[in-house]
């Protein structure tokens, strides 16, 4: 599990992510969401931004089980596995 990453329990178990970013206004911002690896007993998924102007990737977490990506709008929720997906570039507002 990435250092921005942490269980939690109650209402339903799982893992997240998160991380505070610095966004600048009028800069070009890609998210990305990989397969880092895969084997029998799981998936392990990458998350991080690169700001498009300096070329800057920030880490925003690394998780491993056994779930997909499921992705809408700005957000995206592991439900079960597949492959690499990518969500594309978002400029800050």
């Amino acid at each position: 599990m990435g250092r921005f990453c942490s269980r939690f329990g109650g209402e339903g178990s799982g893992s997240h992510c998160e991380r505070a970013v610095d966004l600048f206004k009028g800069r070009e911002y890609s998210f990305h969401v990989e397969v880092s690896e895969r084997n029998s007993s799981g998936t392990g998924w990458h998350a991080s931004i690169i700001d498009e102007f300096s070329g800057n990737e920030s880490e925003i977490g690394a998780l491993f089980g056994k779930a997909t990506l499921v992705c809408a709008a700005k957000e995206c929720q592991v439900a079960s596995c597949s492959q690499k997906s990518s969500v594309g570039n978002r400029s800050a507002r």
